[in-house]
């Protein structure tokens, strides 16, 4: 009788995710051609990841305060109100990167915890984690209200701004200063 080889499904060392990165960590010190580019791919893969979240960090701060501009202005809608929400978020745009911030990482913090109610906490009972779920997702929504109203309220001080930065550019005019002192040629002639 032939014996066949174990598959890899069926063999008898399974490996979890543990083992698995504890292993690929570990080949690069075995084999010290290996460790250098496994470093840079690990710091240029960090990289891009640091710079896609702060670039998402900024959308999500302009798709709100576009969808304001969508709600309180009549006409502008879709892409018309993503650009004037860029536009119009231009001089206040450190502030409305810090409001999102603080959006997120509420967000972040619920949503961890009520991942961590329904796996973890709340007992073995299914009511209490219903009703702890209920009480979470209640709290989410009311951070979401809030937000709309926040961004409502930042729209608000951009749009006051930009106007009076508006009224402060259409009031600087300029005049013409007549100059009676003689030239020089007319000195001399």
């Amino acid at each position: 009788m032939s014996k066949e080889p174990p598959s890899p499904m069926n063999s008898s060392r399974q490996f979890g995710v543990a083992e698995i990165l504890r292993e690929a960590l570990y080949l690069p010190t075995r084999n010290k051609k290996l460790m250098l580019p496994t470093m840079l791919l690990a710091f240029l893969t960090s990289t891009f990841s640091f710079i896609a979240r702060l670039f998402y960090v900024y959308l999500a701060m302009v798709w709100m305060v576009g969808l304001v501009i969508s709600i309180v202005e009549e006409g502008c809608y879709g892409l018309e109100a993503l650009d004037k929400a860029k536009d119009v978020t231009k001089g206040k745009r450190m502030q409305g990167y810090l409001i999102a911030i603080v959006f997120l990482l509420g967000d972040g913090v619920l949503n961890v915890g009520y991942i961590f109610e329904m796996t973890n906490g709340g007992g073995s009972h299914v009511v209490n984690k219903r009703g702890n779920g209920l009480v979470m997702f209640c709290v989410y929504m009311l951070l979401k209200m809030f937000s709309c109203m926040v961004y409502s309220v930042y729209y608000c001080e951009c749009k006051m701004s930009q106007e009076k930065e508006n009224d402060v550019a259409r009031s600087f005019t300029y005049t013409r200063v007549i100059d009676d002192t003689p030239s020089v040629d007319e000195q001399l002639a």
